[in-house]
C-alpha cells in the first residue's frame, strides 16, 4: 500500500497518526503547520475571518511537546492523540486556556465559564489539542430572524476558503459566500463520540 504524502488539508486522523507512528510528523510540527496557516489566512490573507480565538501559542506548543513525549513511552491516549481541533466559540473552555467564550456577542465578552464543557474536556483527555474557538453567527443564529449566516458582533464575517467574491448579503440561509469547508478529519471526532 502506497503511503499518502501529509497535506493539511486533506490527511485525515488516520494519516496522520500513521506518520506520528513512523516519526515522519509531529504533534508539534503539526501545531506548527496549523498555526502558519491560521495566521497566513485568518485575518489576512485570504481573510477568512474563521477563528475568533486562538489559544497562546506557547500553551500549544508546550501541550503537543508533552503529548510527543507521551507517544515518545509508548502512552498514546487514543487515536486522537496529537491531533489539533477547534470548537465554535459557543462552547466553553476554561478561561485557563486562554481563549474566551462569547458565541459572537459582545455581550459575553470577558464571561468566565467555570471550566471546559465535557465534550471538550474528553477531547483533551483524549490526547487532543485545542488550537482556537470558531466564529459562528451571533447566538448561534438563535437571535432572532434575518439574521445574516457568518456573522458576529465580535469577529465580523466568516468566508469560505473555496469561494471567490465578495459576501452576498441577499442569497439566503448558509449561501454559498459563508459556507464553511470542513477538513476530513473532523469526522473522525465526530465517530469518537458515537
Amino acid at each position: 500500500m502506497a503511503l499518502k504524502p501529509f497535506n493539511l488539508l486533506t490527511s485525515t486522523a488516520r494519516d496522520i497518526q500513521q506518520l506520528f507512528d513512523r516519526s515522519e510528523l509531529t504533534a508539534e510540527s503539526l501545531v506548527k503547520e496549523v498555526l502558519d496557516q491560521v495566521n497566513k489566512h485568518n485575518k489576512d490573507g485570504l481573510n477568512l475571518g474563521a477563528l475568533i480565538s486562538v489559544a497562546p501559542i506557547q500553551q500549544l506548543l508546550e501541550r503537543a511537546q508533552f503529548l510527543d513525549q507521551e507517544r515518545a513511552a509508548g502512552k498514546a491516549r487514543s487515536p486522537l492523540h496529537g491531533i489539533p481541533f477547534i470548537v465554535k466559540d459557543a462552547i466553553a473552555t476554561d478561561p485557563q486556556l486562554g481563549m474566551g467564550t462569547t458565541a459572537g456577542s459582545w455581550a459575553l465578552v470577558g464571561s468566565r465559564p467555570p471550566g471546559n464543557a465535557p465534550t471538550v474536556q474528553k477531547l483533551l483527555d483524549a490526547g487532543g489539542i485545542l488550537i482556537g474557538k470558531a466564529s459562528l453567527t451571533e447566538f448561534i443564529n438563535f437571535k432572532g430572524k434575518g439574521l445574516i449566516d457568518g456573522w458576529s458582533p465580535v469577529n465580523g464575517y466568516t468566508r469560505s476558503a473555496y469561494v471567490r467574491g465578495p459576501l452576498k448579503l441577499d442569497e439566503g440561509a448558509m449561501g454559498h459566500s459563508v459556507r464553511l469547508f470542513i477538513l476530513p478529519w473532523v469526522s473522525q471526532f465526530i465517530d469518537f463520540f458515537l
